[in-house]
């Protein structure tokens, strides 16, 4: 395989399980390689900055089904 200069990251470590819609989001917004150098933990990805505007969205959604 073609390295294209991008720095190789084992993802399998940081797995964490989420709902389809949350998954689709948060890979909308980062790639696996930043997701495991940067968010290694869920409390890391539920502060970043990102994300908040889509939590707020779920949170509002969730309370109102």
């Amino acid at each position: 395989m073609r390295n294209s200069g991008k720095e190789s990251v084992d993802v399998s470590k940081y797995l964490i399980e989420v709902c389809r819609p949350c998954h689709d989001e948060i890979h909308r917004i980062w790639p696996h390689n930043e997701l495991a150098k940067d968010y290694q933990t869920v409390d890391m990805l539920l502060d970043a900055p990102a994300i908040q505007p889509f939590l707020n969205w779920k949170r509002k959604r969730e309370r109102t089904t």
